[in-house]
């Protein structure tokens, strides 16, 4: 019974990881793309660098075409890799 216990507060905590790194990520887009339009101050892959370490995670990816931003983060939870990737703009 204890081990089934272990098992389910891991799952439990890699699929909290996993909303919040999705929101994370989902803000970080918004951000990017806010930058990249002119309403928000600073270079948008910069930005998204300094925010993705406040949040405690890795920015992997921070890709701007135009008006859009794509992002992809990670971070480690009890040994699993966790990603994440949105995308903002039109």
């Amino acid at each position: 019974m204890t081990a089934l216990t272990l098992g389910a507060a891991v799952i439990g905590e890699v699929l909290v990881e996993q909303v919040r790194l999705q929101s994370s990520a989902e803000q970080i887009a918004l951000l990017a793309e806010d930058s990249q339009r002119g309403l928000v101050t600073g270079f948008p892959c910069e930005l998204a660098l300094r925010t993705a370490d406040r949040f405690g995670v890795q920015l992997d990816t921070c890709r701007i075409l135009n008006s859009e931003a794509w992002i992809a983060l990670s971070t480690v939870r009890m040994g699993i890799v966790i990603n994440a990737r949105a995308h903002a703009g039109s």
